[in-house]
């Protein structure tokens, strides 16, 4: 079952400094052919900020939630109890090109009015604003 989305608003976004650190340690795991990108999972690869895995095989897609680390109170969650994050579906090359610099921005889409969340597709579910439909 999908959840409905409400339309969303393309921008460009610069990777967080926090988020290429851990692109590099991914890279390298990549790399090392550890079991942990290799199987599919959606947090096999964690950090204090970022969790994610291999979700799709076939295609070498990796996806990665995102949790910004300067959030509006102490526990790391916004108002409405839900974190503000960011997920991104990279491909094996993608990352390869963040922890190269070679890839600093990212299209991604947001909220019609802009909670602070962010996806790299447009139908993706937001908690907050596409709820309820």
């Amino acid at each position: 079952m999908t959840l409905p989305t409400k339309p969303k608003t393309q921008v460009t976004e610069a990777f967080p400094p926090a988020f290429v650190k851990f692109m590099k340690e991914v890279d390298a795991k990549i790399e090392r052919g550890d079991p942990s990108t290799t199987i599919e999972s959606d947090d096999l690869l964690q950090c204090d900020h970022t969790f994610g895995g291999l979700v799709d095989v076939n295609e070498a897609i990796f996806g990665f939630e995102y949790v910004a680390e300067d959030q509006d109170d102490d526990d790391g969650f916004s108002h409405d109890g839900f974190p503000v994050a960011w997920h991104y579906l990279l491909t094996r090359e993608q990352i390869r090109q963040i922890t190269e610099n070679k890839l600093s921005t990212i299209p991604m889409w947001r909220c019609t009015k802009d909670c602070g969340r962010r996806a790299t597709t447009p139908q993706w579910y937001c908690p907050e604003c596409d709820f309820p439909p």
